[in-house]
């Protein structure tokens, strides 16, 4: 048996693989720019001329991407770069990542950000509870006095929220 761990994704199909997904994220942004005018108008810029340009610039770069990694492709199909390990350790990461966008559309963003502090700084990097207890609830405040107070831009609010009069 080989002391080296079994490759689940090579470095090449990594590459590949993330280039496309970007691609993909430049040409949403691209289509949502052509909703509207992307050009100039009289007092400036229409409201699709900057997502228009970044969405261009994001399938650009994948684009320059997806070549290098096909140009490196008989170097980086050899490199290991997800081993079993650390995809337990990717899954331990997005799943809270993926609850957190599911509860944020039900209680809010705040409390979701609570939570998602509370599992990942409590849970998973395994803080000691005054830690998890300050960042889970500080940062969520914090952004709370931020947004909604300084920068008076209200973010997606749930009932908790509500029931303390936060609207």
């Amino acid at each position: 048996m080989s002391d080296r761990p079994s490759t689940l994704v090579s470095r090449f199909a990594l590459e590949v693989g993330f280039a496309l997904l970007t691609m993909a994220l430049g040409a949403i942004v691209i289509a949502g720019a052509l909703e509207f005018s992307i050009g100039w108008g009289e007092i400036g810029p229409e409201a699709g001329y900057f997502p228009f340009r970044i969405g261009s610039l994001i399938v650009l770069a994948s684009l320059v991407n997806l070549g290098l990694a096909v140009r490196r492709r008989r170097v980086t199909t050899a490199v290991s770069t997800l081993t079993g390990v650390e995809a337990r350790r990717l899954v331990l990461f997005a799943l809270p990542v993926l609850g957190f966008v599911g509860v944020t559309m039900l209680l809010g963003i705040y409390v979701a950000a609570a939570l998602y502090l509370l599992l990942t700084v409590g849970a998973v990097a395994r803080h000691r509870l005054p830690v998890t207890l300050g960042v889970s609830l500080g940062a969520p405040l914090l952004l709370f006095v931020l947004f909604e107070i300084v920068f008076r831009t209200p973010l997606l609010k749930g009932p908790l929220e509500a029931v303390f009069g936060w609207y």
